[in-house]
C-alpha cells in the first residue's frame, strides 16, 4: 500500500482488537479501556448512520474544495466525548469538525452555517448558545447534548448523548470508512473569519497526528503502536494542537489523560494529574501555559518526575521560560513543534539541559523556504527573508472556497505546495528562524518588521511576563512598532528600559517606538495571541 491509503479508524479498530483491556482514556474517575472506547464510538457511529448521515458523494468525483459528506460539529470542553465524537463520526463516514467554545451565538451561527452542519455534539453548559440560533440553521437535524453535571436542561430538539449511545444498535454494516473521508479542521479565526481546512484522513494520520511514516498497512500501524505514551494535552481539543496530540497518543497505542477542564487552564490540577497518572508527555501552548504551570509547580507539592517530554504547539516557548522549566525538571526534553492547520507538522526545535540554546527549527525533507518571489529555494545563510512552504501530502483545500484554495496551495514548477503565509529565514547551519505570519508584518518607514520576532525578544527581557506587538499609525513612519507589555507582578517597565534590553538583540528599525503596559495580555483559551484585542488597546 501507498502512504495515506489506510483509514484512521481501521488503525484504531485494529489496535483495540490487539489490546482490548489496555487503558485508552482517563478523565478524573472515568476510565475507558480500548475495547470499551471502541464499542462506544461504534455505537455513536450507529446513531449517525440511523439518522441518515454519512458519505453521499465519493472523493474522486469532487473538486478539491467540495465535501461529499455530512458534517458533525463538536462544541465541548476537553472531555472523553470529544475524541469519541471524532472517531465515531469517521466510522459513520461523517466528517467531524472543531468549534471554538468561546464563540457567542452570532459567531456560532456563522460557523455552523459555513460548515453546512448536519449534526452537533454539545456540552450541557454550552447548549443555550445553540438554542438561540437553532431556528436559523435548517440543515442541523441532530443535536446530541452531553449531561455534564451543570444542571442544564435539554435544549429544544436535542437528544441526551448517553441515552443515544445506550439505544444504538451498534456500528453501521453498510459502509466501509475510506482514507479519502474528510478530517475537517477550522482555523481559529484570530486574524479573520475561520476557514475549514479539508484533509484526507489517511493523510492526516501522518501529517497531523504523527502516525508512523514507515507503516504501509494496518498490521504495520499496530506493530508501531508500542510507544507507551501516557499523554496529557493541556491545550483545548477545540484547536488542532490539542486533539492532534491526543490522537497521536492513540495511534501509538497509548493512553490519553484528560485533565479537568472548563475552558480555562487549571495548573494545579494539571500537575496533580501528571503525578497521579504518571504522565510522560504533556502538550502546552507556549509561555501563556508554561508560566502559570511554573508558578503552580513552585507553590505546590508536585513531583513531575514522570514527565519526559513537554511539547509546545501553536506558540513557541521563549528561551528564558524554557530554562525555568529545565531548572525544575532537568531531565525534561522540550519540543517546540511548528505547524499549521493548512500544512500539518513542519518543523521542530528540541531543548534540553545539555542543549539549552537552540536558535533555529529543524525542518523535514518536505519543508523549505521559498524566496520572496517564490522562484527558488533559499540556501543556508541566504540573507533574504522568504516564505515557509511544504510539499508532499497536503490538504485538499478550504471548504467551499476555490479562490483561497488556489492561493494557499499553488503549483510551482509542476509541484503542488502549501504556502500558508509564514515568513522565515534559513540560518547558516540549515535550521530555520521563524519570523511570523505575513499578516503580522509591520511596514515601518519602508522596512518590514515581523511582530512575532519582536515579541519573542521582548518576552526574554527581565521583568516581562508577556507581550504582543502590533503596528500603529504614525505621520512620519507610516506605522510604528508598538509593544503591549504585561510586566511581572513585582516589576515595572518602560520604553527606554525595553529598548536598552533589546540593543544588539534585534535591529534598530525593529525596536518598539511605543510601549503600553497592561495588567494582563489577552490570549485565547488555546494560548494564541488575540491581535484584535491588541489592536484595540493600541488604537491601531
Amino acid at each position: 500500500m501507498e502512504p495515506g491509503s489506510v483509514a484512521i479508524v481501521d488503525i484504531l479498530r485494529a489496535i483495540a482488537r490487539d489490546r482490548p483491556e489496555a487503558e485508552h482514556t482517563v478523565a478524573g474517575d472515568r476510565r475507558l479501556t480500548w475495547g470499551e472506547a471502541d464499542e462506544r464510538s461504534d455505537r455513536l457511529a450507529g446513531v449517525l448512520a440511523t439518522a441518515g448521515f454519512g458519505c453521499f458523494a465519493e472523493r474522486d468525483g469532487l473538486p478539491r474544495h467540495r465535501s461529499g459528506q455530512h458534517h458533525l460539529g463538536i462544541l465541548t470542553h476537553n472531555r472523553l466525548e470529544y475524541l469519541e465524537s471524532m472517531i465515531g463520526s469517521w466510522k459513520a463516514r461523517v466528517a467531524p469538525f472543531n468549534i471554538n467554545y468561546r464563540y457567542g451565538p452570532s459567531e456560532l451561527e456563522h460557523l455552523l452555517a459555513l460548515a453546512s452542519t448536519s449534526a452537533l455534539v454539545v456540552q450541557g453548559c454550552l447548549a443555550e448558545r445553540v438554542a438561540e440560533i437553532i431556528d436559523r440553521l435548517p440543515d442541523l437535524r441532530l443535536i446530541l447534548q452531553i449531561d455534564d453535571g451543570s444542571g442544564s436542561k435539554l435544549i429544544p430538539g436535542a437528544i441526551d448523548y448517553e441515552e443515544a449511545i445506550r439505544s444504538s444498535s451498534g456500528p453501521p454494516t453498510d459502509r466501509q470508512p475510506s482514507p479519502d473521508d474528510l478530517y475537517l479542521l477550522f482555523t481559529g479565526g484570530t486574524t479573520g473569519l475561520p476557514k475549514g481546512v479539508m484533509w484526507r484522513n489517511g493523510d492526516a494520520v501522518t501529517e497531523c497526528f504523527n502516525g508512523s511514516r514507515r507503516a504501509r498497512d494496518v498490521g504495520d500501524f499496530v506493530a508501531a503502536a508500542d510507544t507507551g505514551l501516557r499523554s496529557l494535552p493541556a491545550a483545548p481539543f477545540m484547536h488542532g494542537a490539542g486533539h492532534w496530540s491526543a490522537i497521536r497518543a492513540l495511534l501509538g497505542g497509548g493512553t490519553v489523560i484528560v485533565p479537568h477542564h472548563d475552558g480555562r487552564l487549571e495548573p494545579d490540577a494539571v500537575w496533580t494529574t501528571v503525578d497521579r497518572e504518571q504522565v510522560n508527555l504533556m502538550l502546552i501552548v507556549g509561555d501563556a501555559f508554561a508560566r502559570p504551570l511554573i508558578e503552580a509547580f513552585d507553590r505546590g507539592h508536585h513531583d513531575g518526575s514522570s514527565l519526559n517530554v513537554l511539547v509546545t504547539g501553536g506558540a513557541a516557548l521563549s528561551p528564558g521560560v524554557a530554562r525555568q522549566l529545565l531548572d525544575r525538571l532537568p531531565t525534561l526534553m522540550i519540543v517546540d513543534g511548528f505547524g499549521s492547520s493548512e500544512a500539518g507538522g513542519q518543523m521542530t526545535r528540541v531543548t534540553t539541559s545539555g542543549n539549552p540554546d537552540t536558535p533555529g527549527f529543524t525542518t523535514n525533507d518536505r519543508t523549505f523556504v521559498l524566496s520572496e518571489d517564490r522562484s527558488r529555494l533559499l540556501a543556508p545563510g541566504d540573507p533574504e527573508d522568504g516564505w515557509l512552504a511544504r510539499s508532499g501530502r497536503l490538504p485538499l483545500g478550504y471548504l467551499d472556497d476555490s479562490e483561497a484554495t488556489e492561493r494557499t496551495y499553488p503549483t510551482i514548477d509542476g509541484e503542488r505546495l502549501v504556502v500558508p503565509g509564514d515568513r522565515a529565514r534559513v540560518l547558516v547551519d540549515g535550521t530555520v528562524h521563524l519570523l511570523g505570519r505575513e499578516s503580522g508584518c509591520i511596514n515601518t518607514g519602508g522596512e518590514k518588521v515581523f511582530a512575532q520576532e519582536v515579541e519573542l525578544a521582548i518576552v526574554g527581557l527581565p521583568g516581562v511576563a508577556d507581550c504582543l506587538v502590533v503596528g500603529t499609525p504614525d505621520e512620519r513612519w507610516g506605522r510604528i512598532v508598538t509593544a503591549i507589555v504585561e510586566p511581572l507582578p513585582s516589576a515595572s517597565i518602560d520604553l527606554a528600559e525595553v529598548r536598552r534590553g533589546l540593543d544588539g538583540v534585534i535591529a534598530d528599525y525593529k525596536m518598539p517606538r511605543r510601549l503600553i503596559a497592561v495588567e494582563r495580555v489577552e490570549r485565547g483559551a488555546n494560548g494564541k495571541a488575540d491581535y484584535r484585542w491588541a489592536e484595540q488597546v493600541a488604537g491601531a
